[in-house]
C-alpha cells in the first residue's frame, strides 16, 4: 500500500493539472520496478496497491520497495515546475497476515500509517500489534466524531501571570475531552487524530468561540480582566480562512481584538508560504497578538521572527522545568529573553511551578 507524501502541497501550489501530471509520472515510475506477473492499481487520490504475485521472500519484496521508494522520491519536472514528493509504504504478505484481499489491503493501510509516524519516505512490514494499535484508532475516530454532537468537550484555563504585578494577566483556553465511558482522553491522543481526519475544523472553531465568549464575560465582571490565548492547528490554516472565523467569531461575543492571543507552532513558520504569511498579516490587522508556542524545540530561526508578524514567545517548558539549576538551559532562557528585548517582543515561560523559577525569571 503506497501513499504519496505531501501531494496535497502540490495540488494547493502548483495547481491540480500539475497534481493530475505528477500522479501520472508516479504511475509509471512504480511500474517501472515490478515484473509483468504483478499488478499495479491506483486506489484513489493518492494511494496506490502493487500486488507482487509469486512466492516471494522478506528480501525480494524489500528490494522491490526500495527501488519504489528511491524513485518517488526523485525530483519530478512537472511542465517547467519542479516539485519533490516521497512516498510511504506499508507491506503484508499473504498468508501470514490475512487470508482476503480485504484484510491484507486493511493491514498493509496500517504498516503504511506507521511508516508516516516514522518520518515518511520509508515502509514497514505490517506487525500484529499494528492491529490492535489500528482497532483502538478506529474506535477512537468514531468516538471523537460524535464527541461533538454529545458536547463532550470543555474548556480549562492555564493562568498566565505578569512576573512584574503577580496578576493574571491573560489565559491559555485548554480543551478537554471527557467520555462517557473512558473517561478524560488525552489532547496528545485526540488532537492528531482530529488533524488527521479533519475534525479539528469543527472542534477548533468550537474552543475558539467558547473562550472568547468566555473571556467576554470577564470583561463584563472583572476591573482587570485577563486576556485569552487560543491554539490554532496548522491544519487549520490550510483548510479554512482563518482571519474571516476571528472575526466572525469576535462580533458574535464582541470580545476585543485586542484581548485575544492566537498561539501557532513553529512548524507553521517553517512552511513558508505566501498563504500563511498573507492570513498572519491580516489576523494582526485586526489586531489580534500571535504566539508562537513551544518557541525553541524546534527549528528556530531568527529569519521567521523578523519575516512573520508574531508578536509573543512562549518558552516551552522543558527549558524551564530545571532552572534555575541547569546552567545550559538558564543559558537558553537568558539567550531567548535578550533576543526577544531586542525584537521587541513579549515573553511567557511556559510551566512555572516553583518560587526558585518565579524569581530567576523575574530577575
Amino acid at each position: 500500500f503506497i501513499d504519496l507524501d505531501r501531494f496535497k502541497y502540490v495540488n494547493d501550489t502548483l495547481g491540480h493539472s500539475i497534481g493530475d501530471h505528477l500522479l501520472q509520472e508516479a504511475s509509471e515510475r512504480i511500474v517501472r520496478y515490478v515484473r509483468n506477473s504483478d499488478t499495479v492499481a491506483r486506489l484513489g487520490g493518492d494511494e496506490f496497491a502493487v500486488l507482487l504475485a509469486e512466492n516471494n521472500g522478506d528480501k525480494e519484496v524489500q528490494a522491490v520497495v526500495v527501488n519504489i521508494l528511491e524513485s518517488l522520491s526523485r525530483p519530478y519536472s512537472l511542465k517547467g515546475n519542479d516539485a519533490f514528493i516521497s512516498a510511504s509504504i506499508g507491506v503484508t504478505v499473504y498468508p501470514d497476515d490475512g487470508g482476503t484481499a480485504e484484510t491484507l489491503l486493511r493491514k498493509a493501510d496500517s504498516a503504511m500509517y506507521l511508516a508516516k509516524e516514522r518520518g515518511r519516505n520509508n515502509f514497514q512490514f505490517f506487525r500484529q500489534e499494528m492491529d490492535v494499535g489500528a482497532q483502538r484508532k478506529r474506535e477512537l475516530e468514531k468516538a471523537l466524531r460524535k464527541a461533538m454532537e454529545n458536547n463532550e468537550f470543555s474548556l480549562n484555563y492555564q493562568p498566565i501571570v505578569d512576573v512584574e504585578t503577580g496578576r493574571v494577566a491573560s489565559a491559555e483556553a485548554l480543551i478537554r475531552w471527557k467520555h462517557p465511558r473512558k473517561g478524560f482522553v488525552s489532547p496528545v491522543e485526540f488532537i492528531p487524530l482530529a488533524e488527521e481526519i479533519g475534525l479539528i475544523l469543527p472542534i477548533g472553531e468550537w474552543v475558539l468561540r467558547e473562550a472568547c465568549k468566555n473571556a467576554a464575560a470577564w470583561a463584563d465582571m472583572l476591573d482587570n480582566p485577563p486576556r485569552i490565548a487560543v491554539n490554532l492547528s496548522s491544519v487549520q490554516f490550510q483548510r479554512e480562512d482563518i482571519p474571516a472565523l476571528v472575526k466572525r467569531v469576535l462580533n458574535e461575543t464582541t470580545l476585543l481584538a485586542s484581548r485575544l492571543t492566537l498561539e501557532i507552532t513553529e512548524g507553521l513558520l517553517l512552511s513558508d508560504d505566501d498563504l500563511t504569511l498573507g492570513q498572519l498579516k491580516d489576523i494582526r490587522a485586526i489586531g489580534v497578538d500571535l504566539s508562537i508556542d513551544d518557541f525553541g524545540t524546534g527549528y528556530s530561526s531568527l529569519s521567521y521572527l523578523s519575516k512573520f508578524p508574531v508578536t509573543t514567545l512562549k518558552i516551552d517548558r522543558s527549558f524551564i522545568m530545571n532552572l534555575p539549576g541547569n546552567k545550559e538551559e538558564a543559558g537558553l532562557v537568558k539567550a531567548i529573553l535578550l533576543m526577544a528585548q531586542s525584537l521587541n517582543l513579549k515573553v511567557v515561560a511556559e510551566g512555572v511551578e516553583t518560587q526558585e523559577q518565579s524569581v530567576f525569571l523575574r530577575e
